[in-house]
């Protein structure tokens, strides 16, 4: 049986927490709560400890989210708003870039097998479209030095925010049979996991580079 002082607090809950954590305070914050776990699980057991690390997580977490807005609110809120704009304006540029590259090399061959042509064009526009999200994701966690998962969450909030209704309005317009209906889905699923996935490359090198200088 493992000793309370062997005892980890859950990895998924850490790691959560790791990511909105600020650089400055990213050894304080899960030492401080990792110590606090060590005292319960001795006290208590490894479960309500476990239970006691989910719950300060999540508020940890929703008490950074509040500080970064508040602390930081040109870069947090600037760069969220640089993303939905992004969004906005750019949702057609990898549509406008396939149809272009197609046309550029006369790929009027594909037109023999219509339904070849067809697949190509639809995959390099999905493709384009989550390497635009991924670059937006870049672009907005750039812009939130020190908050970049706050901001790229915020951002994919909003969007699953305004998918929703979108889907809502479909259902009473034309249920099961909106023309829109599968580029919203791709709103909701694949746009926001490649936004985070690029916050989530520009923290991690950031915050590497922050804990090499520290150790310098």
């Amino acid at each position: 049986m493992p000793t309370p002082s062997s005892l980890q607090p859950p990895r998924l809950a850490s790691w959560l927490l790791d990511l909105f954590t600020p650089y400055e305070q990213a050894e304080t914050i899960p030492g401080d709560l990792h110590e606090e776990f060590t005292a319960l699980a001795s006290e208590h057991g490894s479960f309500s400890a476990r239970r006691w690390y989910w719950r300060q997580s999540f508020k940890s977490i929703a008490h950074l989210f509040v500080a970064a807005f508040r602390t930081s609110p040109l870069s947090a809120a600037g760069s969220v708003l640089v993303g939905v704009l992004l969004l906005r304006y750019s949702a057609n540029l990898p549509e406008r870039v396939q149809f272009a590259i197609l046309h550029w090399n006369h790929v009027t061959a594909y037109h023999a097998d219509w339904a070849a042509y067809i697949f190509w064009v639809n995959t390099g526009i999905l493709l384009g479209q989550l390497l635009m999200c991924l670059l937006i994701g870049f672009l907005v966690a750039f812009l939130a030095k020190g908050h970049e998962f706050v901001a790229t969450t915020t951002l994919c909030l909003l969007l699953i925010l305004i998918v929703g209704v979108l889907l809502r309005s479909a259902r009473f317009v034309a249920p099961y049979s909106h023309p829109a209906l599968l580029e919203i889905l791709h709103f909701m699923f694949e746009y926001p996991i490649m936004i985070i996935l690029g916050g989530w490359i520009v923290r991690d090198i950031r915050l590497s580079k922050f804990r090499s200088a520290l150790r310098a």
